[in-house]
């Protein structure tokens, strides 16, 4: 009787450890699963974002002046806009907290300027309120100027809350620039400004 009863408990025990082990599986699919939806949902909303940038950065290059004092002050976003040169979709109603009128794939503020510095002039793109996972795969270049949605970047800002800009010129790897975004964020759930300077030619 007693061998009987130790044999259920046995059993017992042997079928919550198999209910345990599924459980555990379970859990761990489903955790990767998310994972692996959060990564693909950035990595489209990085590619989205990516090809308006190209097409913004096409339309100033295409402009027919090239001086930040034709440019009216030098902010380009509204003549692009005005234009019709950019996809209706990112055009807010009405101007922005920093004057632009354009969005990110995020909701932050996108504005374009023209600088003219002595050395020729650049054109300025600034993302504000970027997400450290899009900001990480948004700003790597190369050593050529090569970057995720255009050549010729000359530098890369990426600053946070407190205003002081990280970077610098490239090459700017992946694995650089993860930490430049979370540093400049204050972690990784954080959101950074992210500008870039271009040639514009």
């Amino acid at each position: 009787m007693h061998r009987d009863d130790d044999q259920r408990r046995q059993r017992r025990g042997a079928k919550l450890a198999e209910v345990a082990l599924f459980l555990s599986i379970a859990m761990a699919i489903v955790v990767g699963g998310l994972s692996t939806y959060r990564e693909a949902n950035v990595a489209a909303e990085v590619s989205a974002q990516a090809r308006v940038l190209t097409a913004l950065v096409a339309e100033a290059r295409a402009l027919p002046w090239h001086s930040a004092r034709d440019a009216g002050g030098g902010r380009i976003d509204a003549t692009l806009a005005a234009a019709g040169a950019v996809p209706a979709a990112i055009v807010a109603p009405a101007p922005l907290r920093y004057g632009s009128r354009l969005l990110t794939q995020w909701q932050g503020e996108l504005a374009l300027t023209v600088v003219n510095l002595g050395q020729g002039e650049r054109l300025h793109l600034r993302l504000h309120d970027i997400p450290v996972p899009a900001c990480t795969r948004l700003t790597p270049v190369a050593g050529s100027g090569l970057g995720v949605f255009a050549d010729g970047i000359d530098e890369v800002r990426i600053a946070g809350p407190d205003g002081a800009a990280r970077g610098g010129r490239p090459p700017l790897s992946i694995s650089a620039t993860a930490t430049l975004c979370s540093e400049a964020a204050g972690g990784a759930d954080g959101t950074a400004t992210v500008t870039f300077v271009l040639g514009l030619r």
